[in-house]
């Protein structure tokens, strides 16, 4: 048997397994085409499929592998049949060419002059607050502190195309014919109709997309990952890594009732968070080294209890300016 090494270089198993650069898309795309190579691709999925089912968890496929450009890219795989299926016709194979091609341009695509045909309603919120909005499609949306949302006043086109900066939470009105996308600074994501939570906001170090149900696709610059309910896809924008982790809390949006919520939280992102929702400024002590991890959840809290919290759970300290205008956080 091959080693995982060998496995996961291979760049049709890891095609047909859905963690792929932008090379190896390109590289599968050409063996599509030629119809000499089909029976090269239906040995592949059956020893995909082969490892797939001796996993220890059954009907998942997943691993993290460093790719040229930094990525951790994640997904979920279907039963081989249903590949080869998808593959052998020709009509279909002409889809997956549009689907992955989809998956490889859609960052630049959302970037495009295709943005400025449409004219966009802008809806921003202040610190401390959120805001619902009710999108022409009917989706739902709920914003966060800080956040700005661009919206067509009529979604016209193929498509249902929108721009957050910060965080929302969607439901999102289902409709195959008319996928609905959203572009962010470092990621987009395109679904056809589900619920979930977008944090995007462009100086936090940690961003994630959490799905409560449907299924999500992500874009990114140098491949896509895809999520299913309850599973959590998150950016390090210092380390450009990605990982994909099943969501370990069944709310993905506590923060609509007004409670905070720290997972395993840079505290330069805990800093920025009670900013934006208790309208204040924190810095941190000059000629310090702050490297914590925070935790916990906090219930419609002060500022003052939720840094008593801290403290308590780090050790880190607390000092208000003379103006009352300024926290300075140090050890």
């Amino acid at each position: 048997m091959e080693n995982n090494k060998t496995y996961r270089k291979n760049p049709i198993r890891r095609f047909i397994a859905g963690t792929y650069t932008k090379q190896e898309a390109k590289q599968v795309l050409e063996l599509l085409r030629d119809r000499e190579k089909d029976a090269i691709i239906d040995q592949h999925m059956s020893e995909v499929w082969d490892r797939l089912q001796s996993s220890p968890e059954p009907g998942v496929f997943e691993y993290n592998y460093d790719f040229e450009q930094g990525g951790e890219l994640l997904k979920r795989i279907e039963k081989p049949s249903s590949y080869r299926k998808y593959f052998k016709s020709g009509l279909v194979a002409a889809s997956v060419t549009l689907f992955i091609t989809l998956g490889i341009i859609g960052y630049t695509y959302f970037n495009t002059a295709h943005i400025t045909e449409l004219q966009y309603t802008e809806v921003s919120t202040g610190h401390g607050e959120t805001k619902g909005i009710i999108l022409p499609d009917g989706t739902v949306t709920i914003l966060n502190s800080c956040s700005h949302l661009s919206y067509p006043e009529k979604f016209e086109g193929n498509e249902r195309h929108i721009k957050l900066e910060g965080e929302a939470y969607f439901h999102v009105t289902k409709n195959e014919a008319k996928p609905f996308t959203i572009a962010t600074q470092n990621f987009n994501i395109r679904i056809l109709g589900t619920v979930f939570n977008i944090k995007a906001y462009r100086e936090d170090k940690i961003q994630s997309v959490n799905v409560e149900s449907g299924k999500v696709q992500v874009d990114m610059p140098d491949g896509m990952a895809r999520l299913l309910a309850n599973e959590q896809f998150e950016i390090n924008t210092s380390t450009n890594s990605y990982t994909k982790n099943e969501s370990v809390y069944k709310d993905i949006s506590v923060w609509r009732s007004g409670t905070l919520r720290f997972n395993k939280t840079p505290i330069g992102d805990v800093a920025k968070q009670l900013e934006r929702v208790y309208n204040c400024r924190i810095i941190f002590e000059q000629g310090q080294i702050f490297e914590n991890i925070i935790s916990g959840e906090h219930d419609n809290e002060s500022l003052k209890e939720v840094l008593a919290s801290i403290r308590l759970a780090s050790g880190i300290k607390w000092k208000v300016s003379q103006s009352g205008d300024t926290i300075t956080l140090y050890k």
